[in-house]
């Protein structure tokens, strides 16, 4: 173990014992959230949601993958989290956090921390949609119409294809008159961003009644 790397290997020990390591999944976790949110778009990361929610939900693999190497940002969130915590300097944590394949020492911990919340984030959801629902009818029906696809064709046609068979029945779900149509489409055609999309939740929800 390098003395840069001792203080975090000794704070998660401590916390694995107590059965408390849960409780840095949370600041993680947003960490994570707001450094994918500056590397991809609002309709990409409900891309990356819906991949999760409704294409790879039994499979271990994470949709983010689909549109970027996502490892990275994980790592960066880890790296935040042990200067501010911890005060491990930056530069030497790069060097010094994943040095081996040890599975018992420090290269274990940051591993762990890193699955820790991304297993978090990728539970809660990564875009602000998932944030503001829990409704699994109202992220996929929405989702289907507005998701934005992977820069890589290969990785497209999962999505494509769920377009293609659900988009039609997201529209009658959804109760969607012309209005909510065109504001749908004009999300899709000018790339519209956040607030445009959670209007349209909001429409919807009080479309359907009580809100969620």
């Amino acid at each position: 173990m390098t003395t840069t790397m001792k203080p975090i290997y000794e704070a998660v020990r401590a916390l694995r014992m107590a059965n408390k390591l849960d409780t840095l999944a949370a600041p993680i976790a947003a960490d994570i959230r707001r450094r994918m949110s500056e590397l991809l778009s609002e309709r990409e990361l409900i891309g990356v949601d819906y991949l999760n929610s409704f294409i790879y939900a039994d499979r271990d693999v994470c949709g983010s993958h689909d549109y970027l190497d996502a490892n990275e940002p994980v790592f960066e969130a880890i790296a935040d989290f042990c200067e501010r915590e911890h005060k491990i300097d930056r530069t030497s944590f790069h060097e010094q956090a994943l040095v081996s394949d040890d599975n018992t020492g420090e290269d274990f911990v940051v591993v762990e921390l890193m699955n820790l919340g991304w297993a978090r984030v990728k539970d809660e959801g990564f875009s602000q949609l998932w944030n503001a629902t829990v409704d699994q009818e109202l992220r996929r029906d929405i989702g289907v119409l507005v998701f934005d696809l992977p820069r890589s064709e290969d990785r497209q046609k999962a999505l494509i294809s769920d377009r293609q068979e659900f988009a039609t029945e997201a529209f009658e779900r959804l109760g969607a008159d012309a209005e909510l149509k065109e504001r749908i489409a004009d999300i899709a055609m000018n790339n519209l961003g956040t607030d445009d999309i959670l209007a349209v939740l909001q429409t919807v929800t009080e479309r359907k009644g009580p809100s969620i």
